[in-house]
């Protein structure tokens, strides 16, 4: 159902509060979203919180829609990782030449925890 504050459904909300919440917590080190989002806040150079007045709303609403696609992204990469601190693939692809020679074209991609992705 609809929340209040940063959670608030939108039109362009694809999860549920209970959803994000798992989501931010597996991703962002154990830290919920209203953590997260506290974190991601616009600060002054002296620490205090910027008041962006009426555009407040607007602005959580980008900044949770922003972490979001992140955690959701790294917890896709994290899939492929498992428990582990990178994960490689390797693909194997019969290719032939102008002159008719086959070789076989290797390919490693390299998942790693914090969401690099190494090709080679």
């Amino acid at each position: 159902g609809a929340v209040a504050g940063p959670l608030r459904q939108g039109p362009l909300r694809t999860v549920s509060e209970a959803e994000a919440e798992r989501i931010f917590r597996e991703v962002f080190g154990g830290r919920s979203v209203k953590q997260v989002l506290e974190d991601e806040a616009d600060r002054r150079v002296d620490g205090s919180l910027v008041d962006h007045g009426i555009f407040s709303a607007c602005i959580r609403e980008a900044m949770f829609t922003k972490l979001l696609l992140e955690a959701q992204a790294k917890a896709e990469m994290q899939k492929h990782v498992g428990h582990g601190e990178s994960s490689t693939i390797t693909t194997r692809e019969k290719l032939t030449t102008e002159d008719g020679k086959g070789f076989i074209k290797v390919k490693h991609i390299t998942y790693w925890w914090d969401g690099r992705v190494e090709t080679d």
